[in-house]
Parts: C-alpha cells; structure tokens; sequence
C-alpha cells in the first residue's frame, strides 16, 4: 500500500426483507415468495435505456451504479461517464468539465431545480457539497432544448433524487470506513434512504447522510520554470507543502408525493447539504531571484552571492463552510388533451469562511555572499529534492526567520434564488406520425452578493520568530524542519494579538476591492414541437429570455505615500473607495432543433445544434 493510499471497507445492507417487514408487508407464514437478484449488467442496461430514449443527447448514471463505488460525493459519481472530465481537490472530486469546456460553462440542477453556488468568484457549482448517497440518478444533457434555461455551452448537470410514487417500498443502509495511513486516521461514512407508501395516493421518500474524511497530503509545487543563459533548466520558486484536513458532509433529503386525482399529481420537495472543509497546512518555500551559478542536465546550484533567497516558512488555518438548500413545490395536471407543469422553487447557496488565520509567515533573507548556498536536484521530476551546501546552521536556525505578515479571512457570499415555471403540452396524432407542441414560461429572481473582511498584519511590536511557535515535522517526502506548529501559532497569536501592528492600506484594499451585489432577473417564454414519425424524430423550437441585471461594486484605489489623489499629495499609503452601481438589460432569441434516428435495433444517430 503506497503512502497516504485510502481503504476502504463497505457494509451495504439493502435490507429488503427487513424494511418490507417494517412496512407491513411480508409474505405470510414467515415464506419467501420471490427473491429478485439484480446484477451490475442489469444496472448498467437501466442506464444506457434512458440514454437511448432521450430526445437529446446524454449520459445517465443511476442510484446503483452509484452504489456500486465508493464515492465520496455526486462530482466523483459521474467521473466513469464518457466525455465528463473532473477537476480534483486533494484528492477529491470537485468541478466538472464536459468535453474540455471549463466547469462554468455548464449548469447544474437537482430535480430540474438550478443550484446556485456557494462561490463568490465563479458560477460553477462545485459539486463535492453534495453527497451522492441523496441521489436516484444523475444525467449530463450535452444537448439543450427550448424548455432548459438557455445559460449553458458545456452541458446541463441534471440530479434527482428519489420520486416516492414511483419506487416500492424500501430502506437501504449503508456504512463505511476510510483509513489514511499518512496520518494513522479511520473515517467514517453512513447514511440510508427509504420509500414508503402512506396511503394509496401518498407517499413520501428521502434519506440522511454523513460522511466524515480526515487525510493528509505531502506535495511539492516547483514554478516559474526558466532555461538560464548557460542551458541550466531551473524553478526559480519551489514549494514543499503538508496538508492536514478534515471534511464533514451532512445532507438530508425529503420528498412528499400526493396524487388527488388521476389527472393531477402534486409533490414537494426538500434537499439540503452542509459541506465542512478544515485546512491545515505547513509550507516551505524557497524563491530565487538570481539564475544559477552552476548546474547540470539535472540539477541547479544557487548562491546568495548573486542574489537574494528568499525562505519562508509558513502555516494555513482555514475553517470554510458551504452550505446548499433547494425547496420545490408543485405538480401536474391534466386538462383534456393538455397536460399542465407548474412549479415554485427557493434555492440558497452560502459559503462562509471565517476563524482563518491565511498565513502566518516568517521569512529569511539571505543576500549576502557566503550566506547561503543551495542545490536542486531534479531528477525525479516528481519530487525535486533540495540540499543546503553553506550556510546549513542558519538555514536550520528558527530564530532566523522572523514574522513577516499575518493575515484574517472572514469572507461571506450568497447566492439565492426564487424561480416560477409553468409549461402546457399536448399530443396531436396526424396520418404520417405523432406530433407534440410544448410551450410555456419561466422567471427567474436571483441575487449573488459577497462581503469580505481581510486584515493585513505585517509588524509586530516585539519580538516574534519561528523559534516561538517550531514544532515537528510530519512531512514524508523530505526534511523541511524547521517549521510551525499550528496549535502553538494558534495560541501565540491569540495571546498577543494586540502587539500585531495592522497594515490599514492594504487591510481596506482587500477588504473592498472583492465586495460585490448582483440582482438578475430572468424573464423566458419558450416554443417547442416534437415530431416522430417511424425511425426518425425531431425535436426543435426557440426560446426567449429577457435578462435584467443591477449590479453593485467598489471602485477601490490605492495610492501610495507621495502619489496626488484630487490634486493633494498623500504623505500615507491610502485607499479610496467609490461605490459603483449600474444596471444593464437585453433580450436574446435562441433556437435549438436536435434530430435522432433509429438505425437500426443497436445504432442510434443523433445531430443538433443550440444557441
């Protein structure tokens, strides 16, 4: 087992029989009247049948084959689906990229519903927040239709999550456990799902779960790779980081259906998930600011003599919490040959992070010849080792590096939204094929905003060095002592935060410059006609949206000691903030068609375009 290597040990109880006799239902006199083995090959052909039905073209992953891996979240469930690409945070699913497409141009939705995202800085919805034990099925629409928000290149991420009425009665428990032998710590996973019938026109459905994941990482990041006048290949910045972190995903999720009638169905629905991110890290950094004085097909020597090097050693503490809500009401009904959808939908996306302390530093500076000499040895280009060749007792010494800055993160973005739908569709039989109109209208009120509070320390009345908070090393790739301890940086800079000394210039550029308020309002109306007739089928029509945007921000200057603002020299670094608000508004017409053709029992042909 390779270093910092995951097992895992799942205990899956599809308790059928038990959940069966919860419900009431087990067969008389204690006998077994059927038992129903579905195998892998079944779940996969569940799949590729929706996929073969589509109107449009997509990938479909289902609640069991979901299952079947141990995932730790609904991004790493759709990673083994052709043409979907999943971008990686510690190891960990994240974004998802379709057919190379950056994660923002796509959209993603649970049960139809568009999640906002919790991020202040992107649209994409970052989809480890979600656990994927909640989810019945998850579908990448790589075609758009008139009836789909228009807001989508790349493809429309589509969760559902369990309808009641259309599963038997179950309960399915799951346990699981992780081991991270980088840090010798188990983790655990657990959740369960159940269908249940409250009456013959009620049901309800959903599930809870939590999962909790505590690793470690060593990594090491060289850059700014440069080729020096002599042909010596070098990084004039190399990063040797330990990461400690601990992730907590709660989530829970409730579905009532009701049907009144035969003619209508109603449902509301609830999904909720809580992500917990705690980062730790320790980092050595070595920046060179001079080429290297000597060198090989592998290596690069550096000297103090021609230049400053520059070590910094230093530890990120980051809690970051995000948290996403989704309610949904409504139903279908029909009205003779119409059948009517309509739908209320609240949704809220919140990402906060705060008790950050990001970074703590201590810097030395050699820059004097004989100071320091150093040697990077690359190849292994996986892992770049270093050797200290002079000036090893300094390059050691924690009293050498003294506090350079601290900075603390308390930064807040929200996103919301409310959504009104209703669409109206009815079937016309005609002598050549069936034919169906669809139409219908959507609007969308939704409101992003981010405040951030960054303080900027980079003095210290005092005397503050490493040697004050040094603690032990539990970085396996190499040796980067010395290096801090974190609950020792945690206690120090709490006992003596009054000596730190805040940069106020740059405490006010940071904390302005971010800030943002965005109300947009989406108004759409849609038509859409559906032809089969025989082995060919067409799907076309166009769709208009009307977008209306109020957006709020800072005009956030600054200017140093000795610069003119307004016709006055500042004898301080200053900053200027200037609260901007303006407003746009335009209006697009977007048509679609998409076509597929039965070729035969085994071979579909698809073709579309969208706008």
């Amino acid at each position: 087992m390779s270093k910092g290597e995951n097992l895992r040990f799942t205990l899956l109880g599809a308790a059928l029989l038990t959940g069966l006799a919860a419900f009431g239902e087990t067969p008389g006199d204690g006998e077994i009247e059927e038992v129903i083995v579905v195998g892998q090959r079944a779940m996969l052909q569940s799949a590729i049948a929706r996929q073969k039905e589509s109107d449009v073209i997509k990938s479909v992953i289902t609640r069991d084959a979901i299952g079947q891996f141990p995932d730790q979240n609904v991004a790493e469930s759709v990673r083994r689906l052709p043409g979907v690409n999943v971008l990686n945070d510690q190891g960990e699913g994240r974004f998802i990229a379709v057919r190379g497409l950056d994660p923002s141009l796509n959209s993603a939705s649970i049960n139809g519903t568009r999640i906002p995202s919790p991020e202040s800085d992107t649209r994409s919805v970052a989809l480890d927040v979600i656990a994927s034990e909640l989810v019945e099925s998850i579908e990448i629409i790589k075609m758009i239709t008139p009836d789909m928000d228009a807001d989508t290149i790349g493809a429309a991420i589509r969760i559902n999550t369990t309808s009641a009425l259309d599963a038997d009665p179950f309960v399915t428990v799951k346990a699981e456990q992780s081991y991270n032998d980088l840090n010798d710590e188990y983790s655990p996973k657990g959740s369960i799902d159940f269908a249940y019938p409250l009456s013959d026109n009620l049901a309800v459905s959903g599930g809870l779960s939590y999962a909790e994941r505590e690793f470690s990482t060593d990594n090491v990041e060289p850059d700014g790779w440069d080729i020096s006048d002599t042909g010596i290949v070098y990084a004039d910045t190399v990063e040797y980081r330990d990461y400690d972190v601990l992730r907590e995903r709660t989530g829970a999720s409730l579905s009532l259906d009701y049907q009144p009638s035969d003619s209508t169905t109603l449902y509301a629905r609830l999904i909720y998930s809580l992500f917990d991110d705690t980062e730790e890290r320790r980092r050595l950094t070595i920046e060179l600011d001079e080429q290297p004085a000597s060198g090989s097909a592998t290596t690069a020597s550096f000297l103090s003599d021609d230049g400053t090097i520059a070590v910094e050693r230093e530890s990120k503490d980051r809690f970051e919490s995000q948290e996403i809500a989704s309610y949904q009401f409504g139903g279908s009904t029909e009205i003779e040959a119409w059948e009517l959808d309509y739908s209320i939908v609240y949704s809220r996306a919140e990402e906060h992070e705060h008790r950050t302390e990001d970074p703590t530093n201590f810097v030395a500076e050699f820059e004097d010849p004989g100071n320091l000499a150093i040697t990077f040895d690359y190849a292994d280009m996986e892992l770049p080792r270093y050797a200290v060749t002079a000036g090893t007792a300094a390059f050691l010494d924690p009293t050498s590096y003294e506090f350079d800055k601290l900075e603390l993160v308390n930064g807040k973005a929200e996103d919301e939204e409310w959504a009104f739908q209703f669409d109206a569709s009815r079937q016309i039989t005609l002598d050549n094929g069936d034919l169906e109109l669809k139409l219908g209208a959507k609007f969308r009120q939704r409101t992003k905003e981010f405040d951030l509070l960054l303080q900027v320390y980079d003095g210290f009345s005092g005397n503050y060095t490493l040697a004050d908070v040094a603690g032990a090393q539990s970085y396996g790739l190499t040796s980067i002592n010395p290096l801090t301890d974190l609950s020792r940086v945690r206690a120090f800079n709490a006992a003596n935060f009054a000596s730190f000394e805040i940069n106020q210039a740059d405490t006010d550029f940071e904390s302005n410059i971010e800030d943002f308020t965005v109300d947009e309002d989406i108004t759409a109306g849609y038509v859409m006609v559906r032809y089969e007739t025989g082995p060919l089928m067409i799907v076309g029509g166009v769709r208009v949206e009307k977008t209306e945007n109020d957006i709020q921000a800072n005009l956030t200057e600054y200017v140093e000691e000795g610069g003119v603002y307004n016709g006055v020299v500042l004898a301080d670094d200053t900053v200027f903030v200037t609260p901007n608000d303006f407003s746009k508004s335009y209006t697009d017409a977007l048509p679609s068609a998409s076509l597929r053709y039965d070729w035969s029992e085994d071979v579909l042909l698809r073709a579309g375009f969208f706008k």
